[in-house]
């Protein structure tokens, strides 16, 4: 039987199949683009994710996280229905990094750019959850 969760019941055993998750990594030098995720989406599908990527410039004294969260959804081709991109304001601000979630072909990117003269890791998770029509 499932966990009884603020009045619904929860079955833990399926909770795997409710969302789904990757991750990688990446270094970035000369503020070149660079893509960390891809997540391909199936015709007829509704993809909603979160992206959450760490940049750390390894001279050590940068950091930044990127909260995105999009949602997309295929029809005959990907679109972007709903975006929203915020720099975490606990961490320090770092105006010359960039992070985006956005469609491209028939698959969900995450990209990440550095800065001009500077190396940069990256570590980056998609969290999503999918509906087919």
């Amino acid at each position: 039987m499932g966990n009884r969760l603020w009045g619904n019941i929860y079955n833990s055993s399926n909770a795997s199949k409710h969302s789904s998750s990757i991750e990688g990594s990446a270094v970035t030098s000369d503020a070149t683009e660079t893509t960390v995720l891809t997540l391909p989406v199936a015709a007829g599908q509704v993809v909603d994710c979160e992206a959450i990527c760490m940049a750390w410039g390894v001279s050590g004294a940068k950091i930044a996280v990127y909260k995105l969260s999009a949602t997309f959804k295929r029809v005959s081709s990907l679109a972007r229905e709903g975006y929203d991109a915020s720099l975490d304001s606990h961490m320090s601000a770092e105006a010359s990094y960039a992070a985006s979630l956005d469609a491209s072909g028939n698959s969900i990117v995450v990209t990440v750019t550095g800065a001009d003269g500077e190396t940069v890791k990256w570590s980056c998770r998609l969290v999503y959850r999918t509906l087919a029509s």
